[in-house]
């Protein structure tokens, strides 16, 4: 007999690989998920680009925290079978066309134990898109 241990915090990682929002202001809704070991409670923190170094091959990030979206760095913790979370990031109304602009957000340092999925994802403020999310960017 092979007794599984379930009791791990399981994988966090992002629900889409990337968000699109308008950048007339509101807020890009980030979905975090969660799969694998639920049993017990598990955290994870959550930064926006201007908090990190945005690493190749990724495109730099062009928006900028405080003219386009405010700062954000929180701790996403899930309860015992909890297996999703949504964060809001403050798009900022922006009156400088600036045609699409990247804006990166990260996931790291689970606690107290488990694996995060996926760390890095981009989000696009820009100004043709509807602000539905998730969906693929808008062309």
């Amino acid at each position: 007999m092979t007794i599984t241990d379930d009791d791990i915090g399981g994988v966090i990682q992002f629900s889409a690989p990337t968000y699109s929002v308008n950048e007339d202001g509101g807020d890009a809704v980030v979905t975090v998920v969660r799969s694998g070991g639920q049993a017990g409670g598990i955290s994870v923190r959550l930064q926006t680009s201007d908090l990190f170094l945005v690493a190749p091959p990724l495109d730099p990030a062009t928006a900028t925290a405080s003219s386009d979206y405010t700062s954000t760095d929180v701790r996403v913790t899930f309860g015992a079978g909890e297996t999703a979370k949504t964060v809001r990031i403050p798009i900022l109304p922006d009156v400088t066309p600036e045609g699409t602009e990247f804006l990166y957000v990260r996931l790291s340092d689970p606690q107290p134990s488990g694996a995060v999925g996926t760390p890095t994802l981009g989000t696009r403020p820009r100004r043709p898109c509807s602000s539905s999310m998730p969906r693929p960017p808008c062309s």
